[in-house]
C-alpha cells in the first residue's frame, strides 16, 4: 500500500483540487479529501483501521450506493459514509445509510461515517456514532488538505 504513495500523478491530483476548490461543505470536497489520503497511504492509520489494499467510490448496492469502501489487509471491509455538512439531519441520515448499506453489503464490515468539521463542531455527531455503533472518521480540515496536496505534488509525484 505505501507505494500507491509514489503513483499519484499530476493529473490526479488536479482533479483532486478541482473537487476541493468547490467548497468545504459538500460531499464531493469531503469524498476528495478521502482519496487524497487513501493515495497517500494515511487514511487507515488516521482512522485506526488495518492497511488498506482497495477502495471503491460510489460502491452500487440495492437502493443506494457507498460513498467509499475499502478492503483491508486482513480481508475485512470497511464502509464509509462522507458528509460535507455535520448537521444534525445530516448526521442521522448518515448512520441510517450505514446500518442500510451494511445490510444490503452482503458481509460484516466496519462503519465509518466521516467529515471534515473540526472536533468541536463534530462534539454531537461523534456521541450520536458511538451511540449507533458507527465509527466517527476524522479528516482534515480542507486548508490542511491544501496543504497536504501541495507537499504530495511538490514532493511524491512521480
Amino acid at each position: 500500500m505505501g507505494d500507491r504513495f509514489h503513483q499519484v500523478s499530476e493529473r490526479q491530483l488536479e482533479q483532486l483540487a478541482r473537487r476541493l476548490a468547490y467548497g468545504s461543505n459538500n460531499e464531493a470536497a469531503t469524498t476528495a479529501v478521502i482519496e487524497l489520503m487513501l493515495l497517500g497511504g494515511s487514511l487507515a492509520t488516521a482512522w485506526g483501521l488495518p492497511p488498506v489494499t482497495q477502495w471503491a467510490f460510489e460502491h452500487p448496492v440495492d437502493g443506494g450506493r457507498i460513498d467509499v469502501v475499502l478492503a483491508h489487509e486482513d480481508g475485512s471491509a470497511t464502509l464509509v459514509e462522507a458528509k460535507g455538512d455535520i448537521e444534525a439531519c445530516e448526521i442521522a441520515r448518515g448512520i441510517g445509510q450505514l446500518h442500510y448499506y451494511a445490510v444490503v453489503f452482503g458481509r460484516p464490515a466496519r462503519l465509518v461515517l466521516c467529515s471534515s468539521a473540526p472536533v468541536g463542531k463534530a462534539f454531537r455527531a461523534i456521541q450520536a456514532c458511538a451511540r449507533a455503533g458507527v465509527q466517527y472518521g476524522f479528516l482534515p480540515s480542507y486548508d490542511e488538505t491544501r496543504i497536504y496536496t501541495a507537499s504530495l505534488r511538490d514532493g511524491c509525484v512521480k
